[in-house]
């Protein structure tokens, strides 16, 4: 749930700036549509990792 708050933090700001420049429509399709799958796995190989490393870590 915090990666997807800091996702959100850092593209919503992103994105409604591209927006004013290109419009809000056009500004999803091309500064965020084409990372949501990136973000997805990004986040799912932290879910994966995080707790193994802190495993790792306390032994």
């Amino acid at each position: 749930a915090v990666m997807l708050v800091g996702e959100l933090l850092i593209f919503t700001p992103g994105v409604l700036w591209l927006g004013v420049a290109i419009g809000l429509e056009k500004a999803v399709a091309f500064g965020l549509t084409p990372f949501i799958a990136a973000e997805i796995f990004k986040m799912a190989l932290a879910v994966v990792t995080v707790p193994l490393v802190w495993r790792a870590i306390r032994h």
